[in-house]
């Protein structure tokens, strides 16, 4: 009866060993736990430096901190400093942070949010996320923004989300930009969707001449 006892033991011994030494292998280096400690410093100044330290550390310890100091930051500026630290991870985790600053009530924010998931087109949650912005954004520069990071996704989902910023009686502006944005992505889902506008009003001739371009 004793033999079992002291295997289980073993067995439990080696499990706690395994545990300390993943803590250890994980834990954070002094300087990003300074750097951490340094997202609470009252001067702006000392927490950006951080933030951008934290940025090429990538270290686990340093992206949660960074996402969760993202979720309680109010400043603007702060914000987007730490939406742009979260970019240069491009893990998953970090890609659902930025995501969620598309939601922000600043266009600064969201603006920069949009930019920044521009990078992370192989991101399947990334299209559909702009195409929700292009939806119901009021703000001009945030809808030209995501129309420009949408061009570069060159999927179907970017590519519908597009086709109706041409017919949904958007300013003139945005519309060219969509028409332009299909234009530029140069698939055949693009071209398809360009040609139900071949004989809008508005867009008609504009996409007329990049689908004749096309064909030169």
């Amino acid at each position: 009866m004793k033999r079992p006892v002291g295997i289980a033991l073993l067995f439990v011994f080696i499990i706690a060993i395994a545990i300390c030494f993943d803590v250890v292998l994980h834990a954070a280096s002094p300087e990003t736990a300074k750097n951490i400690k340094d997202l609470d410093n009252t001067n702006k100044d000392v927490k950006i430096t951080a933030i951008g330290k934290l940025a090429v550390s990538k270290e686990n310890d340093a992206l949660n901190a960074l996402i969760n100091k993202l979720k309680s930051e109010k400043e603007n500026r702060i914000k987007i400093k730490y939406i742009e630290a979260l970019s240069v991870y491009g893990s998953s985790t970090a890609v659902q942070a930025i995501t969620s600053m598309l939601n922000d009530p600043s266009p600064y924010v969201r603006q920069s949010a949009i930019v920044e998931l521009g990078y992370f087109g192989y991101d399947e949650s990334v299209s559909p996320a702009i195409g929700k912005v292009l939806e119901n954004e009021a703000d001009e520069s945030v809808k030209l923004s995501a129309i420009n990071t949408l061009k570069n996704q060159k999927n179907k989902t970017a590519v519908n989300a597009l086709g109706k910023q041409i017919g949904k009686g958007n300013k003139r502006n945005i519309q060219e930009a969509a028409v332009n944005a299909l234009g530029g992505m140069g698939t055949e889902e693009a071209k398809a969707e360009l040609k139900k506008y071949e004989k809008d009003a508005l867009m008609g001739k504009a996409v007329r001449d990049i689908l004749n371009k096309k064909k030169k």
